[in-house]
C-alpha cells in the first residue's frame, strides 16, 4: 500500500526529475515588457523621423551665406514637416571633397579649371532619424571664387537599410542627373565666356582709340596720370582676354579628357550637344582672332564697355541654379530627379515586390500585353 510520503516523492521536483516545459511558453530572452501605448506606430523604426516620407534635397555651399537648401522634390512643405533643412544642408555640405587646386597653378600664368569628379557618400543622423545618399558635384561660374560652385543632391530617408541596399541604383540615377546638369552648365559657361570676350574686345578697342587720340594731342599728355591709368587698364584688359580665351579652350576640351571616376555615367545626347556647341564657339573665336577689327558680331548680343577688374565677391549677386545651366538641361535634370523620387517610393518590401514583378514581366513579354499594362515605363 502506497502512503503519503511515497506520493510526495513522485510529485517533488529535484535534480533527477525534470518536468516537460510548456510548448507555448516564451523563452526568457523574448519575455520583454510591452511597448508603451503612447507610440502610434510601435513596430516601425522610422516613427521618430520628423518628415513623413522620403524626399530629394538639392543644396549649395554658397560663398556668401554658407550651406543652404535650394530645392526639394517633391516640392511640398508637408513632406519635410518639422525637419530642419538648413541644419541638414550644413551636415551634408560640410565635407570638402574638392581636394584639387583651383586657380593659378604654380608655373602658369593663366587660371586653370579643375575638373573634379563627383563624390558619393552615405550620411546619417540617428538623433533626427534621417539618413541620406549624398551626391556631390561642381558647377562652373565665371563670377564665383575659383570659378566653381559646389552643389550636392541628397536622397533623404528614415530607413538606413533602404539607403544601403539601394546604394547602387541611387548612384546610377543621381549620376545621370548630375551629368545632365553639368552638361547644361558647361554649355552656359562657354556662352558666358564668349559674351565676356566680346565685352573685353570691345573695351580694348575703345581704350586703344582713346590712347591714340592722346598721343595725337601732344607729348605733354602722354605721361599724365590719366594716361598712365588708361594704359594700365588697357594692359589688364589684354591680359584678361588671353585668360578668358584659355578658359574657353579648357571647357571645350572637357569631353576629350580621361575619366577617373569608374561610376560616371555618360549621356550620349549631352556629349553630342556639348561637343557641337563647343566646336561652334571655338570656330567663332578663331575667326575673331584672325580679323584685325572685330566687325562681324552676332546680332543677338551687343558688346558693352566693362572694367578689367571684376567686383568683389560680396558685392555681386550669385547666379541661381537655373541660371547656371541651360534651361533645357535644367528641366531634364528636374524631370530625372522627380522620376527617381517616384521609383524609390515605399519601403524595402514594396520595392522588392516591384522588382520581382518587373523581372517576371520581362520573362513574359510575349503574352503580358494581353493582360497587363506596360510596366517598363517606370524603369
Amino acid at each position: 500500500m502506497i502512503g503519503s510520503p511515497d506520493v510526495v516523492a513522485f510529485t517533488k521536483e529535484d535534480e533527477y526529475l525534470v518536468t516537460d516545459p510548456d510548448p507555448w511558453a516564451l523563452p526568457k530572452e523574448f519575455n520583454v515588457p510591452l511597448h508603451p501605448l503612447n507610440d502610434l506606430n510601435p513596430w516601425a523604426k522610422t516613427s521618430y523621423a520628423k518628415f513623413t516620407k522620403d524626399f530629394i534635397l538639392i543644396s549649395e555651399f554658397s560663398e556668401q551665406v554658407g550651406p543652404q537648401p535650394l530645392l526639394t522634390i517633391p516640392n511640398d512643405p508637408k513632406v519635410c514637416g518639422t525637419f530642419d533643412l538648413n541644419f541638414f544642408s550644413l551636415r551634408i555640405m560640410s565635407v570638402d571633397y574638392q581636394a584639387s587646386f583651383v586657380g593659378h597653378p604654380p608655373g602658369t600664368g593663366y587660371p586653370r579649371l579643375s575638373f573634379v569628379e563627383d563624390s558619393r557618400v552615405v550620411l546619417g543622423d540617428s538623433k533626427e532619424g534621417a539618413f541620406a545618399y549624398v551626391h556631390h558635384l561642381t558647377l562652373y561660374d565665371l563670377e564665383a571664387r575659383g570659378f566653381v560652385r559646389p552643389f550636392c543632391m541628397a536622397y533623404v530617408s528614415a530607413d538606413e537599410r533602404k539607403i544601403m541596399l539601394q546604394f547602387q541604383e541611387l548612384s546610377l540615377r543621381f549620376s545621370q542627373a548630375s551629368e545632365c546638369l553639368k552638361a547644361g552648365n558647361r554649355r552656359a559657361f562657354a556662352k558666358e565666356l564668349q559674351r565676356k570676350l566680346r565685352d573685353l574686345e570691345y573695351t580694348q578697342s575703345v581704350l586703344q582709340r582713346e590712347e591714340g587720340l592722346q598721343r595725337e594731342a601732344g607729348p605733354q599728355c602722354v605721361y599724365s596720370a590719366h594716361t598712365v591709368e588708361k594704359a594700365n587698364e588697357l594692359a589688364n584688359v589684354e591680359r584678361s582676354i588671353f585668360e578668358h580665351r584659355d578658359l574657353l579652350r579648357q571647357i571645350s576640351s572637357y569631353h576629350h579628357r580621361p575619366r577617373r571616376d569608374p561610376h560616371a555615367v555618360t549621356c550620349q545626347k549631352c556629349i553630342a550637344d556639348g561637343l557641337n556647341e563647343c566646336e561652334d564657339l571655338l570656330n567663332h573665336e578663331e575667326v575673331c582672332e584672325e580679323e584685325d577689327e572685330a566687325i562681324k558680331r552676332r546680332p543677338s548680343y551687343t558688346p558693352q564697355l566693362i572694367k578689367a577688374k571684376s567686383a568683389k565677391c560680396f558685392d555681386k549677386r550669385l547666379k541661381t541654379l537655373q541660371e547656371l545651366c541651360d534651361d533645357t538641361f535644367y528641366k531634364a535634370t528636374v524631370d530625372l530627379l522627380q522620376e527617381t523620387e517616384k521609383i524609390f517610393r515605399g519601403d524595402l518590401s514594396y520595392l522588392h515586390t516591384r522588382r520581382l514583378e518587373r523581372e517576371l514581366h520581362r520573362k513574359q513579354k510575349v503574352t503580358s500585353f494581353l493582360f497587363e499594362e506596360n510596366v517598363d515605363s517606370d524603369e
